[in-house]
């Protein structure tokens, strides 16, 4: 087996604070959230899996409200509920990215599709391409079934951005690949003070570089052509990042 890179505790700390800022903030905002912790394939190795970004979680595990969230021991054991559920299991965490079950289809999904395509083309994987990748979301909370409004995005940006850094640095992946559009990732990601290079494409749209790795900002695939995206990120990740120019 490939060594494991469960996130550090320094991630589990960052992350409760997320969680306890956006309580307190949103204390009386009312209905059920549900907040992701970054999945990692079981076979995914450092410089050579994929790191996958989408805009924000639909559903997930563990919903809760934020008026029970005010105290840090009541976020702590959330985050644990969270993080067992991630890393815990014996099934490999991200099977239902790839296959059908408990009422989620993935070949439904645009979005998984794209990352299915793209992971078999460039590392070769076959039909356990879900287990060379890893998992996250720009922002990590939302409501069920809908994605964060701007008031629940403005609460947790900056905390959500940092995550985002802590994962890049813990994975180094072999690229990163967010699939939100550039209206969702520079906002968010603009909290970093990063630079970005726009593209006159509608495929990949931006690329940065966080430390030595490279990031690949593509539109959300729903309602698109997905083989043009296919094939640019392909091309965008075989190519030095001075010389992207899709």
């Amino acid at each position: 087996m490939p060594p494991s890179y469960p996130l550090p505790d320094s991630y589990r700390i960052a992350f409760e604070a997320m969680l306890l800022s956006c309580a307190n903030h949103c204390a009386r905002r009312l209905g059920e959230f549900v907040a992701l912790w970054p999945l990692q394939g079981r076979e995914y190795r450092r410089c050579e899996g994929i790191l996958f970004v989408g805009r924000a979680v639909n559903d997930w595990e563990s919903p809760f409200l934020f008026d029970k969230l005010t105290t840090q021991q009541a976020v702590e054991h959330q985050v644990c509920r969270l993080r067992d559920s991630a890393e815990s299991g014996e099934e490999s965490p991200l099977l239902w990215a790839s296959e059908p079950c408990s009422g989620y289809n993935p070949h439904q999904s645009a979005f998984w599709r794209v990352a299915r395509r793209v992971t078999q083309e460039i590392l070769g994987a076959g039909d356990k391409w879900h287990d060379r990748i890893a998992y996250s979301n720009l922002y990590k909370i939302a409501p069920r079934n809908r994605n964060p409004a701007d008031w629940l995005c403005a609460a947790q940006a900056l905390h959500c951005a940092r995550l985002l850094k802590l994962e890049i640095e813990h994975w180094r992946p072999r690229f990163v690949l967010v699939m939100s559009g550039t209206d969702w990732a520079v906002s968010l990601l603009s909290e970093l003070g990063l630079g970005f290079t726009y593209l006159n494409s509608d495929s990949v749209q931006a690329i940065f570089r966080f430390a030595d790795t490279k990031c690949l900002v593509v539109p959300h695939p729903q309602g698109r052509r997905e083989r043009p995206i296919i094939d640019a990120v392909i091309t965008a990740a075989a190519t030095q990042f001075s010389d992207v120019s899709i």
